[in-house]
């Protein structure tokens, strides 16, 4: 019985040994790309929520994110994953985590139609702190026209877009993968064309400028024109107001209107 459990011992531990060495051969750069960004959005959060389906689940590791002790929401999304609306616990989890002053959000997921309907639906319902940051996965769905509206108002976000190139050297096919950091010009130029930005690069291992990536975008807008709608506040009237407009002649100088009601009570 004991030479079994021996020879069971060491069948696991080669096996594990094995494991070890196939994910260290098959190692995914992505993984530190993304946990990189993440360690830095962490360093600006207040709490977190992470969105991620099957494949990135097994790429995002927290231990090595810098603050353990930051509070954090997963929200694990399944391939057949609807947003309109999405199921209740999603939505109990956006509205808890905004609620509790959430900033930052890992949108990690494959299908980038998942991920416009997801920002649509959360946007529409007022579930997400869009003053926060942003870290997706590139996907060329993501920047339709109707999308427009939504970059204008989440400003501090970070695309990961993959590039690839295959060489053959000495026979051998030989992958060179690389990773851009790119995010939204704001405020976002022209119409209907929707383009990312440069900011960074990832290459054998490591970043070319490793600067801040979340840089602040309002500070400066470098002589960019931002349009801004001006309208004339109309105050919520009262019974004095009316007689004021139906008999202009005979009015007296006495202010109307509930704002300044609303001061003489204070």
């Amino acid at each position: 019985m004991l030479s079994l459990l021996i020879i069971i011992q060491l069948i696991t531990a080669n096996n594990c040994l094995k494991l070890q060495k196939w994910h260290e051969q098959t190692k995914e750069p992505l993984r530190d790309v993304i946990n990189l960004v993440i360690k830095e959005m962490s360093v600006k959060s207040k709490c977190m929520v992470y969105m991620f389906d099957s494949y990135y689940q097994n790429l995002i590791h927290r231990d090595e994110n810098g603050n353990l002790t930051l509070t954090y929401y997963s929200v694990f999304v399944r391939e057949n994953e609807e947003f309109s609306p999405p199921q209740l616990t999603i939505q109990a989890i956006l509205r808890n985590s905004k609620n509790s002053g959430c900033n930052s959000y890992v949108i990690l997921i494959t299908n980038g139609l998942q991920t416009m309907d997801l920002l649509q639906y959360a946007e529409r319902e007022r579930l997400l702190n869009i003053q926060g940051f942003f870290l997706m996965i590139h996907d060329s769905r993501l920047f339709y026209s109707n999308m427009k509206y939504l970059w204008n108002r989440i400003i501090n976000v970070i695309f990961i877009r993959r590039h690839s190139l295959i060489r053959s050297q000495s026979g051998k096919n030989i992958n060179y993968d690389w990773f851009n950091l790119e995010t939204m010009q704001y405020p976002i130029p022209g119409q209907y064309f929707l383009r990312t930005y440069y900011v960074d690069t990832w290459y054998k291992g490591r970043f070319r400028y490793g600067k801040n990536h979340f840089a602040n975008k309002v500070l400066d807008l470098s002589k960019k024109k931002l349009r801004v709608a001006i309208f004339e506040h109309i105050p919520a009237v009262t019974t004095n107001s009316r007689m004021f407009y139906k008999n202009y002649e005979k009015h007296n100088n006495k202010s109307v209107g509930i704002e300044f009601e609303v001061n003489i009570l204070l």
